[in-house]
Protein backbone atom coordinates (compact mmCIF):
# COMPACT_ATOMS: atom_id res chain seq x y z
CA UNK A 1 0.00 0.00 0.00
CA UNK A 2 1.14 3.37 -0.70
CA UNK A 3 0.17 6.38 0.83
CA UNK A 4 -1.26 7.40 4.11
CA UNK A 5 -3.60 4.83 5.28
CA UNK A 6 -5.70 5.14 8.18
CA UNK A 7 -8.06 2.63 10.38
CA UNK A 8 -11.32 2.97 11.40
CA UNK A 9 -13.84 0.89 13.43
CA UNK A 10 -16.96 1.57 14.34
CA UNK A 11 -17.81 -0.11 17.43
CA UNK A 12 -21.56 -0.16 20.08
CA UNK A 13 -20.65 0.43 23.50
CA UNK A 14 -22.78 -2.28 24.47
CA UNK A 15 -20.51 -4.80 23.75
CA UNK A 16 -18.44 -4.19 26.27
CA UNK A 17 -20.95 -4.90 28.87
CA UNK A 18 -21.80 -8.39 26.92
CA UNK A 19 -18.51 -9.68 26.07
CA UNK A 20 -15.96 -7.51 27.41
CA UNK A 21 -12.85 -10.25 26.95
CA UNK A 22 -13.81 -11.13 23.53
CA UNK A 23 -14.48 -7.32 22.00
CA UNK A 24 -11.27 -6.43 24.21
CA UNK A 25 -9.51 -9.07 21.79
CA UNK A 26 -11.22 -8.25 18.84
CA UNK A 27 -10.14 -4.87 19.12
CA UNK A 28 -6.55 -5.11 19.94
CA UNK A 29 -6.25 -7.52 16.84
CA UNK A 30 -8.00 -5.14 14.79
CA UNK A 31 -5.57 -2.58 15.65
CA UNK A 32 -7.31 0.57 14.48
CA UNK A 33 -5.79 4.40 14.80
CA UNK A 34 -9.51 5.47 15.38
CA UNK A 35 -13.10 4.05 16.85
CA UNK A 36 -15.93 5.92 16.12
CA UNK A 37 -18.16 4.26 19.77
CA UNK A 38 -22.03 4.41 19.47
CA UNK A 39 -24.39 3.70 22.74
CA UNK A 40 -21.60 5.25 25.32
CA UNK A 41 -22.60 6.46 28.56
CA UNK A 42 -24.46 9.70 28.79
CA UNK A 43 -25.28 10.45 31.70
CA UNK A 44 -23.87 9.94 35.83
CA UNK A 45 -20.19 10.12 35.27
CA UNK A 46 -20.01 9.83 31.32
CA UNK A 47 -16.74 11.64 31.05
CA UNK A 48 -15.33 8.51 33.17
CA UNK A 49 -17.15 5.82 31.88
CA UNK A 50 -15.89 6.89 28.52
CA UNK A 51 -12.17 7.04 29.78
CA UNK A 52 -12.79 3.63 31.05
CA UNK A 53 -13.60 2.16 27.57
CA UNK A 54 -11.23 4.37 25.84
CA UNK A 55 -8.33 2.48 28.40
CA UNK A 56 -9.58 -0.75 27.96
CA UNK A 57 -9.59 -0.56 24.28
CA UNK A 58 -5.63 0.81 24.83
CA UNK A 59 -6.51 4.07 23.02
CA UNK A 60 -7.49 7.62 24.76
CA UNK A 61 -11.03 9.33 23.87
CA UNK A 62 -10.73 11.94 21.52
CA UNK A 63 -14.27 14.02 21.34
CA UNK A 64 -15.19 14.66 24.91
CA UNK A 65 -19.13 16.22 24.59
CA UNK A 66 -21.79 13.48 24.82
CA UNK A 67 -24.29 14.18 21.69
CA UNK A 68 -26.47 11.30 21.53
CA UNK A 69 -24.31 9.06 23.45
CA UNK A 70 -21.44 9.12 20.46
CA UNK A 71 -17.82 9.75 21.09
CA UNK A 72 -14.29 9.11 19.21
CA UNK A 73 -11.32 7.15 20.72
CA UNK A 74 -8.10 7.47 19.30
CA UNK A 75 -4.35 5.66 19.34
CA UNK A 76 -1.74 7.84 20.43
CA UNK A 77 0.02 7.82 17.16
CA UNK A 78 -2.92 9.69 16.00
CA UNK A 79 -3.34 13.82 16.25
CA UNK A 80 -6.64 15.49 16.99
CA UNK A 81 -6.47 18.53 15.40
CA UNK A 82 -10.14 19.83 15.34
CA UNK A 83 -13.73 18.68 16.52
CA UNK A 84 -17.19 19.64 16.73
CA UNK A 85 -20.16 18.56 18.08
CA UNK A 86 -23.73 19.42 16.66
CA UNK A 87 -27.44 18.26 16.73
CA UNK A 88 -28.84 17.66 13.20
CA UNK A 89 -32.43 18.49 12.08
CA UNK A 90 -34.20 15.39 10.41
CA UNK A 91 -37.50 15.07 8.80
CA UNK A 92 -38.44 12.37 11.61
CA UNK A 93 -38.38 15.66 13.90
CA UNK A 94 -35.87 14.18 16.19
CA UNK A 95 -32.06 15.78 16.31
CA UNK A 96 -29.81 13.16 15.91
CA UNK A 97 -26.56 13.79 16.95
CA UNK A 98 -23.01 14.36 14.88
CA UNK A 99 -19.55 14.11 16.10
CA UNK A 100 -17.07 15.22 13.60
CA UNK A 101 -13.51 15.28 14.79
CA UNK A 102 -10.38 16.19 12.46
CA UNK A 103 -7.40 13.87 12.42
CA UNK A 104 -3.90 13.72 11.79
CA UNK A 105 -2.05 10.61 11.36
CA UNK A 106 1.56 10.29 9.10
CA UNK A 107 1.32 13.95 7.95
CA UNK A 108 -2.46 13.40 6.87
CA UNK A 109 -5.55 15.13 7.77
CA UNK A 110 -8.45 12.97 8.21
CA UNK A 111 -11.82 13.77 9.25
CA UNK A 112 -14.09 11.36 10.45
CA UNK A 113 -17.85 11.95 11.40
CA UNK A 114 -20.06 10.03 13.85
CA UNK A 115 -23.80 10.68 13.01
CA UNK A 116 -26.91 8.52 14.38
CA UNK A 117 -29.34 6.91 12.25
CA UNK A 118 -31.09 9.87 9.78
CA UNK A 119 -28.26 12.38 10.84
CA UNK A 120 -26.41 14.38 8.55
CA UNK A 121 -22.80 15.56 8.64
CA UNK A 122 -21.70 19.05 8.75
CA UNK A 123 -20.08 19.52 5.06
CA UNK A 124 -16.64 18.51 6.18
CA UNK A 125 -13.23 20.71 5.16
CA UNK A 126 -13.22 20.35 1.33
CA UNK A 127 -9.18 19.36 1.65
CA UNK A 128 -9.44 16.69 4.14
CA UNK A 129 -11.33 13.31 3.30
CA UNK A 130 -14.32 12.19 5.30
CA UNK A 131 -14.93 9.30 6.60
CA UNK A 132 -18.51 8.76 7.89
CA UNK A 133 -19.78 6.27 10.34
CA UNK A 134 -23.62 5.68 10.94
CA UNK A 135 -25.89 8.20 9.52
CA UNK A 136 -28.22 7.12 7.06
CA UNK A 137 -26.31 3.81 6.39
CA UNK A 138 -27.77 2.97 10.04
CA UNK A 139 -25.61 2.15 13.16
CA UNK A 140 -22.15 0.90 12.09
CA UNK A 141 -21.92 1.67 8.11
CA UNK A 142 -18.82 3.13 7.23
CA UNK A 143 -18.56 5.51 4.29
CA UNK A 144 -16.39 7.64 2.56
CA UNK A 145 -15.74 10.38 0.13
CA UNK A 146 -14.55 9.98 -3.23
CA UNK A 147 -10.79 11.49 -2.93
CA UNK A 148 -9.89 8.35 -0.85
CA UNK A 149 -9.35 4.75 -1.86
CA UNK A 150 -11.16 1.47 0.56
CA UNK A 151 -8.43 -0.72 0.86
CA UNK A 152 -10.54 -3.28 3.03
CA UNK A 153 -13.91 -3.02 4.78
CA UNK A 154 -16.09 -5.93 6.77
CA UNK A 155 -17.13 -6.86 9.66
CA UNK A 156 -14.93 -7.96 13.10
CA UNK A 157 -15.53 -10.94 14.26
CA UNK A 158 -16.21 -11.02 18.47
CA UNK A 159 -15.97 -14.50 20.20
CA UNK A 160 -18.85 -15.84 21.14
CA UNK A 161 -21.22 -13.11 20.58
CA UNK A 162 -23.26 -13.47 17.11
CA UNK A 163 -24.19 -9.45 16.78
CA UNK A 164 -26.81 -8.56 14.09
CA UNK A 165 -24.70 -5.24 13.65
CA UNK A 166 -21.13 -6.44 14.18
CA UNK A 167 -18.39 -3.75 14.80
CA UNK A 168 -17.43 -2.83 11.06
CA UNK A 169 -13.67 -2.09 10.27
CA UNK A 170 -12.75 0.27 7.20
CA UNK A 171 -8.87 0.53 5.84
CA UNK A 172 -8.80 3.70 3.77
CA UNK A 173 -5.61 5.03 1.66
CA UNK A 174 -5.35 8.45 0.52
Amino acid sequence: MSGAVIKVMSLDAGLLRRNPSGTVAAVREAAPDVIAVTGAPRYQRWRSKRAAIARRLGMVVATADRQGGMFVMTTLRVTVVDRSFALSSSSAGTSPAVVTAVVELQGQRWCVVVAAPGGAPDTPPSDVPAIVVGGVGGPGSIGVGRSVTVVSCGPVTIAGVAEPRPPMLAVVQR
